[in-house]
């Protein structure tokens, strides 16, 4: 096979690879016994994955062209920056560095990204870039839900003016997060334990539990990310929403109150697991210069 970094070639290669061992039952010591034979090719399966998973980031995170991609998603979110600052010349744009902070992961895109369909939980991948991503959608949402979560409910006329809602559109518009320094690698062998499900239902008892481990790839932490968001959003709601922020004791000013909601998201995490840790970045750099024409 050869490693030349690209995760969708891995993908195919990989899920037949996977599907023939799974599929061949010659080997399977256990076959007067169903439960034994189904157990013994699920451990297999699962070895298998392990082996899978763990060749993938290492031939990813040597690959010869993997820090030319990194430089590649920088210039695509200086082009996404410089083109924010022409659409919208009376608006902000905010550009933010964020790293994931020592000993959190990054997982986004877990029930669709790539290598879904091999390991059951995927992660968002830009296929052009060959990289892994942050939607803006997720990093939206992740803003939302953040102060959501901190202010009371006689803030939900200032909430739908910035963030939209049924009846009208927001005011922002928040671009795809790419990673643009990975100086100990990019992806990262991972695993999640389910305990308290057996054939997709609920146990009551942990003595009915049968974990089943399920391997799969994160990012790792130490990777800068960067960030974009523009706004247009007008003067009076920008004094209402500073306002609020500032009940929480969050002292943003009204040109840095969109960015306060970003940093509020990032500190509180982004993507899958936060409650496990996941998706918890610092702030390295924060920019709301657009560059002179």
């Amino acid at each position: 096979m050869s490693h030349n970094g690209n995760l969708l070639k891995f993908t195919y290669d990989y899920s037949l690879r996977l599907l023939k061992s799974i599929t061949n039952t010659d080997r399977i010591s256990n076959k007067d016994d169903p439960w034994r034979a189904a157990r013994q090719a699920l451990d297999e399966a699962l070895e298998k994955k392990h082996m899978i998973a763990a060749d993938i980031v290492s031939a990813y995170n040597r690959s010869h062209n993997f820090h030319r991609k990194l430089k590649l998603a920088s210039r695509h979110l200086e082009a996404v920056h410089l083109w924010s600052c022409r659409v919208w010349p009376k608006g902000q744009v905010i550009k933010v560095d964020a790293k994931l902070v020592e000993g959190s992961k990054l997982l986004t895109g877990g029930s669709s990204g790539v290598l879904q369909t091999v390991f059951e939980v995927g992660l968002a991948w830009d296929h052009i870039l060959d990289l892994p991503y942050i939607t803006g959608s997720s990093l939206k949402g992740a803003m939302r839900a953040a102060v959501e979560a901190l202010l009371d409910s006689k803030h939900d006329s200032i909430i739908k003016q910035v963030f939209g809602s049924e009846a009208a559109s927001g005011c922002f518009q928040v671009f795809d997060a790419y990673p643009v320094e990975a100086p100990e690698g990019l992806l990262e062998l991972d695993v999640v334990t389910p305990h308290y499900y057996s054939r997709s239902k609920v146990v009551k008892s942990e003595l009915d539990a049968q974990p089943v481990p399920v391997v799969h790839i994160s990012i790792v932490s130490g990777v800068l990310f960067r960030f974009v968001v523009a706004h247009r959003c007008s003067k009076r709601v920008l004094e209402d929403l500073s306002k609020a922020l500032r009940e929480l004791k969050v002292n943003a000013t009204n040109s840095g109150a969109i960015a306060a909601l970003l940093a509020l998201a990032l500190l509180n995490g982004v993507g899958a697991r936060t409650g496990k840790g996941y998706g918890m970045f610092s702030l390295e750099k924060l920019s709301f210069d657009c560059p002179r024409r």
